[in-house]
């Protein structure tokens, strides 16, 4: 530095001048000479270049500069770039709309409206603002081609007050355009305009080749500055440029110099600049802590008014730079000619990184610590950097080695060293690439070494020997060590951590244990180092398992890995600093650790370290904090207190959106998206992407990004990558809020706000919903009348539905009146009929015979009109339904008229038959029998003697019956089918005198059978010539298919002769016992005096009263009706099927009920016979003694199989099997064995009495429990024996108590002894 000042300025007459310089003076020499004593060195961190892989579009870069967004915009060749620190977007000319001028920019600058005024290396100017992405050709207004026409634009600047300086032509001439107003006004006076310059809120200055000027604020004029002799004589020579730094002071560039003014003191301060031949430009720039950068040709240079200028950098090539700025967040930007941009990050500046030069023990002595070279010429070639052990002793002097001996002493003061012999010679070639002598200092200023086995430690200038020795006991080699009061701790190379006492010499082994994460996470130790705010604490490296805090006072670790923070796990060093930090040099950077908190922050070289891969052995930790490291490439040295949290708080900025995957582009004069505060999307257009950004550009890819979406999610969303993504967003309206973080992980203040609408689709309108609401209400206004309409027709038909269901009720209830009369009429004829027929089968006189048959042939009319009040009843309620048969239609027909034979004949009227079908049909049989009936019947009864009556058959079942009788009026054909008609004449009535008047129910019987058939009937009649109805049936002839169908069972046939004797069901001299029950006292009474004598007979009158009868008495058979109160018979038969104790007696159901359906349902019950009343007394009595015949079969075919001799078990015998004999015989087979399983444990495991159980198998097996139990245990015996067992063995098989026993009984049952038995079947 060369200072001059001119000694005028101090002894002038002038006291006011005198009064005002002198205290400046002193300022100066505080300002320019003292801090010139403390100047230390600064180092540039390694540039990041930017080129076209980055996405520049062009390799020079004239201008670089900042909007207030935060956004970097370059100037190119190749047009405007702005820069968000991740992507490039480019403005180039196009003729859509106002663009660019050219595509080959000269410069940009910023105004205080926040736009960009730029200059095209073809001298025109543009205005682009930022906010909207227009563009305003400025130099092609008409205004300005009136006033300049084609005068050339050399410089330009926008100040402050909204004007726009422009220098013009080679003399360089200045005009000056009020912005506002257009007016323009020229300097003639001024030639040779270098530059024009304001500071914030201060004065214009300009400055030409030989003078500065500033503009005084009030009258507008150029003042010189350079007016006194010795101001004009100490002003620079010719000045090349002019630089405001933001605290006021000018830097006047020139060739020699570097002038610095400071215009309210008057100082000047004058640097000289080295002398290069060739001519350059200046650029300047000012970071945030006052150092101004500048260019000097290749160099870069630093000044700051408390330091000297300094060299940082050469500029690679031969190009040399065209621009420079630098950032709000510390970034400097250097454009090339050429080559790109430069980017340094200024606040890495913190690290001193260096390359090496000699090795790094070497470097760490000469460079580092400052020992002249007559003191330190430098390890031997065989030291290696990996050996190198440190410490330091009381007084502060540093003892060190790199695996040879001596060991040195530096005296860090006076930069002496001295040798300090070592008990032992190291010599290099005998050791491995790390193993040295480690060296440690205790807390009383001891040093302590050790190697090897070797132990000793310097007292009084000598080296003295540890009192125990570690050859056993510690696994070596030993990597590091620490001595404290009470014990050395041993770091191994693979042993891992060891303590010596170092008064009884016990070695304590600390270890890796897979299983406790308390232990050491690894046996290989590469760094010990001693908390000096904690002696408790050490601090432990591993490699390739983490960092290891180790509480001495418990053996316990707390580990360290990358899952807590680190960027790798392989530790070389862990240092602990005087301000709670852990400094870990690892593979992949330097991590700082808060020692209290565990929490890290990882360092790079995007933070200024020369290398992220450190090494082992490289580092060393002066008394003044201060940390040196080394890595592959080289160097870094910093002090702990100088690095600190980064407390810039970036904005964030929208770079980007695209709409339905689309990029989305705002209208014309529109604001742009980085400006954009809000934005309406039509409902289908509801995938949006918003890209954002962090204004701060060193270290990004630390910076953290998070975002979220108030409306659809209230939590933020963190990523790494700055990109917001949703899809399918409903509509409504949101707010999407961006944020990020510096490089120190703190959220910033900033935060992004976007006003996000999704619209409705013209449905989801607020006139659609008007629309909506009016619709709805015509809508309702409508349902409304309609409901009116609908409730009186609702009512209506409630009323109508109450009137039929009244009618349905009174329906209803006569049918339920048909149907119980109807039964009751059947138990009296019963009564009535049984007794006649077995009085008719008795020797009688004629008289007596013929009144039987008058009473019989009433009874059974009567039973007929029964049939049909029932058959009516049916109809109406919808329950009669077709049941169809297979049969022979022409026999069946025939037989039916047949019984009309007689009393044809008795009344002299010719019956005829005649068919033209043949084969078989499907047909309901009782339906049919009904239809015949009563057409014969009233041809009959209607044809006077001597008549015909004729009944033909025809194919396609058309059905004739013809008769001469008297005929029926033509105006009564049409009711004659109507319920209770009945047609009357005068000619009728002479006929059926002596007959009774019809009831009107048999033709009405008639059409409604037909009807429900699908068939039709037609008459003919005339009177006094006869009738003639019609009937056709849609009958199905049977086909080859279908012959395995049930077949029409013809009538049985009872003849009088049938043996029905029940002495053949006595058996073993035991009469049966027969259950009546019946609630018709009379009938029950009947039925019991007509049964055999030899049957024994209980009665009940309900089915409860039958149920438990059925439990008392275990009879036989049992005979139940169906209707009765409490119980109805179904009832009573599935509750006797369903219980074990009676689901073996037979059930006999005994009803007035006919239909089909209650015969099916009996069946289903589990009724082994159906029988309808009235019945006949002799079928009864057939079907009782069927059943109990087949009881008896059933019984002696079950004591056969059980008795016999052969060796077949009851259980595979499949002729005689029976559900609750299986039962039995398992049971038996799991007890065989067992002799004391006797009647009661068969009872209990079968879930019955005693009593129950024994009549149940007397029914089925005509054997007693016990007897049934000995049968069953020697039918087994005989298997057993034919398959050659024992005896003896066969008989405890088998459940008895004794061989004799065994023998006994088996002889009893089968006539042969057991060993005869199983001769014979061998």
């Amino acid at each position: 530095m060369l200072l001059k000042v001119h000694p005028r300025w101090l002894f002038s007459s002038n006291r006011a001048k005198q009064a005002f310089l002198l205290p400046g003076y002193l300022l100066l020499l505080t300002v320019c000479i003292l801090p010139t004593l403390r100047a230390q060195s600064f180092n540039l961190p390694r540039p990041e270049l930017i080129t076209a892989r980055q996405g520049l579009p062009q390799a020079f870069v004239p201008a670089i500069v900042q909007d207030r967004q935060g956004f970097i915009w370059m100037a190119t060749r190749d047009g405007l770039s702005r820069y968000d620190g991740r992507n490039f977007k480019v403005f180039q000319p196009t003729t859509e709309r106002a663009s660019l001028s050219s595509s080959s920019m000269a410069d940009i600058q910023t105004d205080s409206s926040r736009r960009l005024w730029i200059l095209s290396e073809e001298k025109e100017i543009d205005i682009f603002d930022p906010a909207r992405e227009t563009f305003i050709n400025f130099s092609r207004l008409p205004f300005f081609r009136r006033a300049l026409g084609q005068e050339r634009i050399e410089k330009y600047y926008p100040d402050n007050q909204n004007r726009l300086w422009l220098i013009l032509g080679k003399p360089g001439k200045l005009i000056c355009i009020d912005l506002a107003t257009n007016r323009i006004h020229r300097f003639p006076e001024l030639k040779s305009v270098i530059t024009v310059r304001q500071n914030l809120g201060g004065p214009t200055w300009v400055a030409t080749k030989n003078q500065l000027y500033r503009q005084d604020k009030q009258t507008g004029r150029l003042i010189s500055w350079f007016t006194q002799p010795e101001t004009y004589q100490s002003r620079p020579d010719t000045i090349q440029n002019l630089y405001v730094r933001p605290d006021g002071l000018l830097m006047l560039a020139s060739n020699q110099h570097m002038t610095i003014l400071h215009p309210q003191q008057g100082l000047l301060n004058r640097i000289v600049l080295p002398t290069y031949r060739s001519q350059w430009k200046y650029y300047f720039a000012t970071d945030s802590r006052g150092n101004t950068f500048f260019n000097l040709d290749t160099l870069l240079l630093r000044f700051n008014p408390q330091q000297d200028s300094q060299r940082l950098e050469t500029v690679a090539g031969s190009r040399y730079c065209r621009s420079m700025f630098i950032d709000q967040s510390d970034v400097l930007w250097m454009g090339t000619n050429g080559y790109g941009i430069r980017k340094y990050n200024l606040r890495a500046a913190a690290f001193d990184a260096r390359p090496y030069n000699r090795g790094f023990q070497n470097d760490v002595v000469s460079a580092y610590l400052g020992v002249p070279a007559d003191q330190f010429s430098g390890f031997p070639l065989l030291s290696s950097p990996y050996k190198f052990r440190y410490t330091f002793d009381k007084q502060g002097q540093l003892w060190f080695n790199a695996g040879i001996t001596p060991f040195l002493r530096l005296n860090l003061a006076t930069k002496q060293i001295t040798p300090i012999q070592f008990p032992i010679k190291l010599d290099p070639s005998e050791l491995n690439l790390t193993h040295s002598a480690s060296l440690a200092t205790d807390p009383d200023g001891r040093v302590w070494a050790i190697y090897d086995t070797l132990v000793v430690y310097q007292e009084e200038g000598r080296w003295k020997r540890f009192p125990f020795s570690i050859q056993s006991t510690v696994g070596l080699p030993v990597n590091q060590l620490v001595v404290d009061r009470q014990a050395l701790w041993l770091a191994t190379v693979a042993k891992g951590l060891y303590r010596v006492d170092r008064t009884t010499g016990q070695v304590r082994h600390y270890a890796s244990q897979p299983n406790n994460v308390t232990s050491l996470s690894s046996n290989e130790l590469i760094g010990l180092f001693a908390d000096p705010l904690d002696t408790n604490l050490l601090w432990i490296g591993t490699f390739g398992s983490g960092l290891c805090r180790f509480d001495k006072r418990t053996g316990q670790c707390r580990r360290l890995t990358t899952q807590d923070g680190l960027p790798n796990n392989v530790v070389y060093s862990a240092i602990p600093d005087r301000r709670g930090g852990i400094w870990v040099g690892t593979n992949q950077g330097l991590c700082r650790v808060d020692r209290r908190t565990l929490r890290t922050r990882t360092y790079t070289q995007e933070d200024g370290l020369q290398a992220d891969e450190f090494n082992r052995f490289h580092n060393l930790h002066l008394p003044d904090d201060r940390i040196i490291l080394g890595g592959v490439d080289g160097i870094t040295a910093f002090d702990p207190q100088q690095i600190g949290e980064d407390t810039y708080q970036p904005d964030v900025q929208l770079t980007d959106i695209q709409i339905n995957n689309k990029p989305f582009k705002p209208d014309q004069d529109s604001l742009s998206v980085q400006a954009m505060p809000e934005l309406v999307l039509p409902h289908d257009q509801n995938f949006v992407t918003v890209g954002f950004a962090a204004m701060q550009y060193n270290r990004q890819t630390k910076i953290r990004y998070r975002y979220r979406l108030e409306g659809l999610n209230d939590d933020w969303i963190y990523t790494d990558r700055p990109v917001a993504e949703y899809t399918g967003l409903r509509p409504g309206s949101y707010i999407l809020r961006v944020n990020a973080s510096n490089t120190s992980g703190h959220w910033s203040s900033h935060v992004r706000t976007l006003h996000l609408t999704i619209q409705s689709p013209w449905w989801g309108t607020f006139w659609a919903y008007a629309c909506y609401v009016l619709l709805s209400l015509l809508i309702v206004y409508v349902l409304a009348q309609q409901y009116r309409r609908r409730l009186f027709l609702q009512q209506s038909v409630v009323f109508k539905q109450k009137e039929s269901a009244h009618l349905r009720e009174v329906d209803a209830m006569k049918t339920r009146f048909f149907t119980n009369i109807t039964h009751e009429f059947r138990t009296p004829l019963t009564l009535i009929l049984t007794p006649i027929g077995q009085m008719m089968q008795e020797e009688r006189s004629k008289t007596d015979k013929r009144r039987l048959d008058v009473i019989d042939r009433n009874a059974h009319q009567l039973l007929g009109l029964i049939n049909q009040l029932l058959d009516l009843s049916k109809l109406e309620s919808g329950h009669l339904s077709v049941n169809e048969s297979r049969g022979s239609l022409d026999e069946f027909i025939g037989e039916r008229i047949q019984s009309f034979s007689a009393e044809a004949e008795s009344k002299e009227i010719q019956l005829t038959y005649q068919s033209q079908i043949e084969g078989d049909y499907w047909f309901d049989m009782g339906k049919l029998e009904c239809i015949l009936y009563n057409l014969v019947a009233n041809a009959l009864k209607f044809t006077s003697s001597g008549g015909s009556i004729r009944v033909t058959l025809k194919p396609g079942i058309y059905l004739t019956v013809s008769d001469t009788g008297i005929g029926i009026p033509a105006d009564k054909i049409d009711h004659i089918f109507n319920r209770f008609y009945q047609a009357t004449s005068d000619s009728e009535r002479s006929i059926s005198v002596s007959k009774p008047e019809g009831t009107g129910i048999g033709l009405a019987l008639v059409k409604e059978f037909i009807g429900l058939q699908g068939g039709s009937i037609n008459v003919v009649s005339q009177e006094e010539r006869g009738s003639t109805f019609t009937v056709f049936l849609p009958y199905r002839r049977v086909v080859a298919e279908s012959l395995n169908q049930p077949v029409v069972e013809k009538p049985v046939t009872y003849q009088e002769d049938v043996a029905a004797d029940s002495s053949t069901n006595i058996q073993n001299g035991e009469a049966p016992t027969i259950l009546l029950v019946e609630d018709n006292l009379e009938l029950l009474e009947f039925i019991t005096s007509s049964l055999p004598a030899t049957y024994r007979i209980h009665q009940a009158t309900n089915g409860l009263q039958g149920f438990e009868e059925a439990l008392k008495r275990a009879p036989d058979l049992i005979i139940s009706d169906v209707m009765m109160p409490g119980m109805d018979g179904f009832t009573l038969c599935r509750k006797l099927k369903e219980d074990p104790r009676t689901n073996y007696i037979p059930v006999v159901l005994l009803t007035a009920r006919t239909a089909m359906d209650s015969r099916l349902q009996g069946l289903t019950e589990g009724a082994d016979d159906y029988l309808t009343k009235p019945f006949n007394l002799h079928e009864l009595r057939l079907r009782i003694t069927n059943l109990l015949e087949r009881q008896r079969r059933f019984r002696d075919q079950m004591r056969k199989v059980l008795t016999s001799s052969d060796a077949t078990l009851p259980a595979t015998d499949t002729s005689v099997s029976n559900p609750f004999l299986e039962q039995l015989y398992t049971l038996l087979d799991t007890h065989l064995d067992d002799s004391t399983f006797g009647v009661d444990e068969l009872a209990d495991k079968a879930y019955l009495s005693r009593m129950h159980l024994h009549r149940k198998l007397k029914n089925l097996t005509g054997l007693s429990t016990s007897d049934f139990i000995r049968a069953y245990r020697l039918k087994r015996a005989t298997q057993l024996l034919i398959q050659g067992q024992p005896v003896s063995q066969t008989a405890y098989a088998v459940g008895f108590e004794s061989p004799a026993y065994f023998t006994r009984s088996f002889r009893q049952l089968y006539g042969l002894t057991p060993s005869d038995y199983a001769t014979q079947a061998n």
